[in-house]
């Protein structure tokens, strides 16, 4: 079994999951990855179950959506109509992501990084290039004097922003697509009842069960291309679901099982059933970091939820504000300057090692 590791204060909910799950699929979409794809007219789709004439394979169908990072991942088992319909469920997932895109500097389909208009307005985010330095640039409006809190004595400075309106379930089943495309061929009909749930109206049963696990890392932490693991119980009659996936973007890591196997359902693993969220999990050992904030969030509600607050955390050396100095980048005049958080209207943020390249005047 191919060893695997996660951070000291998941180790014992890592020992709990492995002593259930193994063999650990991966995949990943890095940019240049491409799939050998079937002739159209041989294709059928996962989620709908028809082929062509009856649909359509017309559209190029990625596995992660390009929202999440430009990548060549293609399948071929994904028909135009579902396309359509996962499309429209992306808007929701892109909106429960918030900031995350553009802080990170994600790269969709037009190799652009977004920018990020909070759902109040009062916080927006962009990429922007500072004394030759490529980052992005955080600013609030001036009556928004909270969305950008620096605590002086702590080091902590914090962006308080409302997302846009998403809804819930869709936000699962884009992740829970996701985990489907990775499902091996010869399991899919075991999971023939909920690929049609994915594309349909909402099923109470799939609302119920629609829980997941989200893990936030720091950002300095965050994987440079999305990828997801899969995972297989070991016993075939444990009341556990078949299948548990995990799925990496950015600083955030997303842990469900994939529910209503055919096969548990006929064996009674249904009854009294346990459900087991892998931590994140990785196949080397992890910089090691005090705490992962983690929650349990149930996703299956179809009311559009609207203004919900997010927090971003950065933490300084308070000693590092000692001794500053203020800099004009347009007259190049520099001077010692008396630090007050509440004259912060904006933060250039770049990544570690990076350098501003002050004027020489």
């Amino acid at each position: 079994m191919t060893p695997i590791f996660t951070f000291p204060d998941c180790s014992e909910q890592l020992a709990l999951f492995q002593s259930f799950y193994d063999n650990p699929v991966a995949m990943i979409a890095e940019e240049g990855i491409v799939n050998q794809l079937k002739a159209q007219a041989e294709r059928t789709c996962r989620y709908c179950n028809k082929s062509e004439p009856e649909t359509t394979f017309k559209k190029e169908a990625h596995i992660i959506s390009q929202m999440l990072g430009k990548n060549d991942l293609l399948c071929d088992f994904e028909c135009d109509a579902c396309n359509q319909i996962f499309s429209k469920y992306e808007s929701s997932f892109v909106n429960w992501l918030g900031i995350t895109r553009t802080l990170i500097g994600t790269r969709g389909r037009r190799n652009k990084v977004p920018e990020y208009l909070s759902g109040t307005g009062n916080i927006q985010a962009k990429l922007n290039t500072i004394m030759e330095a490529d980052g992005v640039i955080v600013s609030r409006t001036p009556d928004a004097h909270e969305a950008i809190n620096i605590d002086v004595d702590s080091g902590k400075t914090t962006i308080q922003y409302a997302k846009r309106a998403y809804i819930p379930l869709e936000v699962y089943k884009v992740l829970l697509k996701i985990a489907f495309a990775v499902l091996p061929t010869e399991d899919v009909a075991d999971y023939a009842p909920v690929l049609r749930m994915l594309t349909a109206e909402a099923h109470p049963d799939l609302c119920r069960f629609a829980h997941i696990m989200r893990f936030q890392l720091p950002l300095d932490q965050s994987v440079t291309s999305p990828y997801g693991i899969l995972f297989t119980k070991r016993d075939p009659l444990a009341h556990c679901p078949r299948h548990s996936f995990i799925f990496y973007y950015a600083n955030q890591v997303y842990s469900f099982p994939l529910p209503f196997s055919i096969q548990d359902i006929r064996n009674g693993c249904y009854t009294n059933i346990k459900c087991y969220f892998p931590p994140p999990i990785f196949f080397d050992q992890p910089l090691s970091f005090n705490h992962v904030n983690v929650d349990r969030l149930p996703m299956g509600s179809l009311e559009k939820v609207k203004g919900e607050r997010e927090i971003i955390t950065f933490e300084f050396k308070p000693k590092d504000l000692e001794n500053l100095m203020s800099f004009d980048p347009v007259t190049g005049e520099s001077k010692p300057h008396t630090f007050d958080p509440k004259d912060i209207l904006s933060i250039f943020m770049v990544r570690s090692g990076r350098k501003l390249k002050l004027s020489k005047k």
